[in-house]
């Protein structure tokens, strides 16, 4: 939380790991003491801001766990002291290729969420004529679709709220102006609609049968509640419609 979102207060602290506002003020005492320079607090904000130089010492700070960490809403990571499964089951994952951005952008494009100010980017699109010139943004939120990352932000140049491919930002440093935009002027993202889905008409019907199996579904057709802005960006392939 220090260094993505640029602030922890004792309250944050005392809130995550649901202990009193006196040990909280100890814990931020002794890591002061053992990582010296990477917390300095501020009285504006009533609580303490990284430092220039601020070094992770005890937590990998890498994009991919922490993004993993904010969508689950975790305080940390549990990370297991050896190769051995915690609860006894073997387990494995598909390995796909990272969609992430330089962990000093991903610190800029959070820090400009949480504290409501504008971004100035450099974004890479793939069919922007103008990919890779800077441009400013007014970020309000992250989405997730299991395969990459987006950032839901306003668009100074287009003047419209667009979705960002979060890998594809190269630079990234927040203003300290404050963000004229947010979530609520936001139509598609505040809206939440419902996405039917059923197996394409073509399949058979015993394949569409099987097919239903594998989901909790009524009547043959699958409800899922979305933003109205992941409604415009779904995509479907030959087994659904």
């Amino acid at each position: 939380m220090a260094y993505y979102t640029g602030i922890i207060t004792r309250s944050d602290l005392a809130r995550a790991f649901v202990i009193s506002d006196a040990a909280a003020t100890k814990d931020l005492k002794l890591y002061n003491e053992l990582a010296p320079g990477n917390l300095i607090y501020r009285h504006n904000v009533f609580g303490f801001v990284p430092g220039e130089d601020f070094q992770p010492q005890f937590s990998e700070l890498t994009p991919a766990g922490v993004l993993s960490i904010i969508a689950a809403n975790l305080a940390a990571a549990g990370v297991p002291c050896d190769s051995q499964p915690l609860y006894g089951i073997p387990t494995e994952s598909l390995p796909l290729p990272v969609h992430l951005p330089e962990r000093a952008v991903l610190a800029q494009i959070l820090r400009a969420i949480k504290q409501g100010c504008k971004l100035q980017v450099s974004y890479h699109s793939l069919s922007d004529r103008e990919s890779g010139q800077e441009r400013v943004l007014e970020p309000h939120a992250l989405a997730n679709t299991g395969l990459r990352w987006h950032l839901r932000a306003y668009n100074e140049e287009t003047c419209d709220f667009r979705d960002f491919v979060l890998s594809r930002f190269t630079d990234a440093r927040m203003l300290p102006e404050a963000a004229e935009s947010s979530s609520r002027y936001d139509d598609d993202w505040s809206e939440i609609v419902t996405l039917q889905l059923s197996p394409h008409p073509q399949l058979s019907e015993q394949k569409r049968t099987h097919l239903l199996i594998d989901y909790q579904n009524e009547n043959g057709r699958i409800d899922v509640p979305v933003r109205r802005v992941v409604r415009s960006s779904a995509t479907c392939c030959n087994t659904w419609q």
